[in-house]
């Protein structure tokens, strides 16, 4: 019955991470190593305390490899051809190998290709806030869409939040 209690805290510092990251990267535009470590720390209490029954170690262990090695590649394409030093953030990447370990892979990837279009969405809502404070300012130059700087971070966690409960949803059943 402690295991029962002990993966109901996890899930419960899993959401309350992800928010906290999400809010945060969208403040300041980082990502706590702690809180990254704390969603780690929490996946791995989960799976442990539920005995692997919904994401196998493989599984948790190429979700992490997928996470971090797929927004690694990004950076360092991204740095290349960009010609700049850090066009993803060290702390998406560590996120990624955390949400990685928590839904494992494929679901991994489902997050990736989610939160690809939160951040756009994200983005677009930075871009006009942005637009309808220079209209109010009576500035002439607002900033294109392309030069809008958007923290990876917020659409990730939000994503993780929306696969975490699909792969998650009942999980109290097999306890």
């Amino acid at each position: 019955m402690i295991l029962f209690y002990l993966s109901i805290v996890a899930c419960v510092v899993c959401i309350l991470l992800l928010i906290a990251l999400a809010v945060t990267d969208h403040r300041f535009y980082i990502l706590p190593n702690e809180m990254v470590l704390g969603l780690a720390v929490s996946a791995l209490t989960f799976h442990i305390s539920t005995d692997w029954i919904f994401i196998s170690i493989e599984d948790a262990i190429l979700g992490f490899i997928a996470g971090m090695g797929l927004l690694l590649v990004v950076r360092m394409a991204g740095n290349y051809f960009l010609k700049t030093e850090d066009s993803v953030g060290l702390g998406d990447i560590k996120l990624m190998g955390a949400v990685g370990i928590w839904l494992g892979f494929p679901n991994v990837m489902m997050v990736f290709i989610l939160g690809g279009g939160l951040g756009i969405l994200h983005g677009v809502i930075l871009r006009y806030s942005l637009l309808l404070v220079a209209r109010k300012n009576n500035e002439i130059k607002v900033p294109k869409l392309a030069m809008v700087n958007i923290p990876a971070g917020v659409g990730l966690s939000i994503a993780t939040i929306a696969v975490f409960f699909y792969v998650f949803g009942k999980w109290w059943e097999y306890v």
